[in-house]
């Protein structure tokens, strides 16, 4: 259960699966040996997912710097100046993204149960039993 304010998750901006066959771990956006789609559902109303919209540049970040960490706050600039806009996910709705897609999951704004749903494809994620 989610009390307000609690995140439902890692908090900031990213994208989902992203290959991370770079040498330092990190996501492989230049050469990605795969490009994953994606279809959520979100059910209850407690915590959003919000998606940011727009074509952008992004600059490079060299082996050994953390991605997410350098990208995060350029992606919330472009927001705040107007050049990307964010749309938050209708609940009770498939959603279909991609690998390159950016969102966050948002602070619980009430107490409450939050479902969320993603299934991908063209993945070369291992799966055990």
């Amino acid at each position: 259960m989610l009390m307000p304010e609690f995140y439902p998750c890692i908090s900031g901006l990213h994208t989902d699966d992203v290959p991370r066959d770079r040498s330092d771990g990190q996501p492989n956006y230049i050469n990605p040996l795969y490009e994953a789609d994606h279809i959520m559902m979100l059910v209850g109303d407690c915590s959003i997912t919000q998606f940011v919209l727009g074509k952008f540049e992004l600059p490079e970040v060299p082996i050994g710097e953390k991605i997410y960490k350098t990208w995060h706050p350029l992606v919330v600039e472009k927001v705040k100046s107007g050049e990307l806009t964010t749309w938050n996910c209708p609940l009770n709705t498939l959603v279909l993204f991609n690998f390159n897609t950016w969102h966050q999951g948002m602070p619980a704004t009430k107490a409450g149960w939050r479902w969320f749903i993603r299934a991908s494809r063209r993945t070369n994620r291992k799966f055990y039993n």
